[in-house]
């Protein structure tokens, strides 16, 4: 027999995103992204040296966080190569 499961009072519990719309848009951007991309590559698009530094740099950069955020998930003091071993808090919404 399946497990069902039930949501607590907060939805804690829930299967479904608590910000259904918040899902959607970040699961959107990035497909939405690269079809722009390749849409821009296919129709001549050309960059200069210029703006391929910028998108090596942004790109390079975005990486970086992503994956020292991963890697501080179990090894907190790597949290040093992004300058600093405090991870941010947030407060809870409203």
């Amino acid at each position: 027999m399946p497990d069902v499961i039930v949501p607590d009072d907060d939805g804690s519990n829930s299967p479904f995103p608590q910000d259904l719309g918040a899902a959607v848009v970040r699961t959107s951007v990035p497909y939405v992204s690269a079809w722009l991309v390749a849409y821009l590559a296919k129709n001549g698009m050309t960059l200069d040296a210029n703006q391929v530094n910028a998108a090596a740099v942004t790109i390079g950069g975005s990486l970086w966080y992503v994956v020292i955020r991963s890697l501080e998930q179990k090894w907190p003091k790597a949290g040093w190569l992004l300058g600093s071993p405090k991870q941010p808090t947030y407060k809870k919404g409203d």
